[in-house]
C-alpha cells in the first residue's frame, strides 16, 4: 500500500510497497481517510526514533474499519472511527486506578511498536515502525481496539481526525491538568490547534480566557503582553493546507512538508 516513510531524520520517501498485517486478537484494521500533522511527530524524530529504522508517523487520524481481530466487540467493519495514540490495556494496575495514560501497554508507542516489540508494518520483509502508536501516514493501519473510538455515521472525518490529539489535548489541559474553575481568568499562550480548544473550553464555565499569540509574519513586530485580550471569540490560526489535514493521495505532490 501507499505510505509516507521516514528513513532517517530528514529523509521522507513516498512508497507504494508497504505491507500491513491482518489484525491480531484485540486489534482493528483501519483505512485512513484523514490525518493531521502534529508537532509530536517531529518530536519523535528529534528524539532519535526513525533515525536508524524506517518509521510511519501520523497519529491524528480518522477512517473506516476494514477488519477486526478475534475478540473485538466494540466496533465492526464499516464503522467510522477516530484513532488515539495512547491505547490502554484496560486491566493493569494503572488502568484499574483510572489512570489509563500511565498504562505500560499504552506507552509502547514510545518505541514505535506493539507491547511485544513487533510492528504491523513491513517493507520488503523488513520491519517498519508504527510511529506514535498509530502510524497513519499510510492507507491502512492496525491499532488496538482501545485505540479506536466509534463515531456516528454522519461524522465528518476531516474534522474528527484532530479530536484524536489536538482537541483532546487542549481540552484536557483545562479540565484535567489546570483544573480551571468557573469565574477564573486564564491566560492561554498561543492560539493554535491546542490552545484554541483550551480557550473555548474555558468559556462554557464562565471563565475569562485571555489569548496571546506571537506574530509569525516577518514584517510585523512580535506581539507584546499588551496585545493580550479577552478571547470571547478566539481567533483561529490559518495553517498551511498540508499542516491542517493530511489526506492520502497518489501520485504524490512534487514536494513534501
Amino acid at each position: 500500500m501507499r505510505a509516507a516513510v521516514h528513513e532517517g531524520r530528514d529523509h521522507l520517501v513516498l512508497v507504494d510497497d508497504l505491507d500491513v498485517e491482518e489484525p491480531r486478537p484485540g486489534e482493528v484494521l483501519v483505512s485512513v481517510s484523514h490525518c493531521g500533522i502534529c508537532h509530536s511527530d517531529l518530536s519523535f524524530l528529534d528524539a532519535g526514533l526513525g533515525s536508524d529504522q524506517p518509521i510511519v508517523l501520523g497519529h491524528e487520524a480518522a477512517g473506516t474499519v476494514e477488519a477486526v481481530g478475534p475478540g473485538v466487540t466494540t466496533t465492526v467493519p464499516g464503522d467510522r472511527v477516530l484513532l488515539t495514540p495512547l491505547a490502554p490495556c484496560g486491566h493493569c494496575y494503572w488502568c484499574a486506578r483510572g489512570e489509563p495514560t500511565a498504562c505500560e501497554s499504552a506507552h509502547a508507542f514510545l518505541a514505535g511498536t506493539r507491547p511485544d516489540g513487533s510492528t504491523p508494518f513491513s517493507r520488503g520483509g523488513d520491519p517498519v515502525l508504527r510511529g506514535v502508536g498509530v502510524g497513519a501516514f499510510c492507507e491502512q493501519t492496525v491499532v488496538p481496539e482501545s485505540g479506536v473510538v466509534r463515531l456516528d455515521s454522519d461524522t465528518p472525518l476531516d474534522v474528527a481526525c484532530v479530536v484524536g490529539c489536538a482537541i483532546q489535548t487542549g481540552v484536557g489541559a483545562v479540565v484535567n491538568t489546570a483544573g480551571v474553575e468557573a469565574g477564573a481568568t486564564v491566560l492561554v499562550t498561543g492560539l493554535g490547534w491546542r490552545s484554541t480548544p483550551s480557550s473555548t473550553t474555558c468559556r462554557p464555565g464562565h471563565s475569562r480566557p485571555l489569548g496571546a499569540s506571537a506574530s509569525t509574519t516577518p514584517s510585523r513586530p512580535p506581539a507584546s503582553p499588551r496585545s493580550c485580550r479577552p478571547a470571547s471569540t478566539p481567533p483561529v490560526a490559518t495553517a498551511p493546507r498540508w499542516w491542517s489535514v493530511w489526506t492520502p493521495r497518489w501520485p504524490p505532490p512534487n514536494s513534501c512538508p
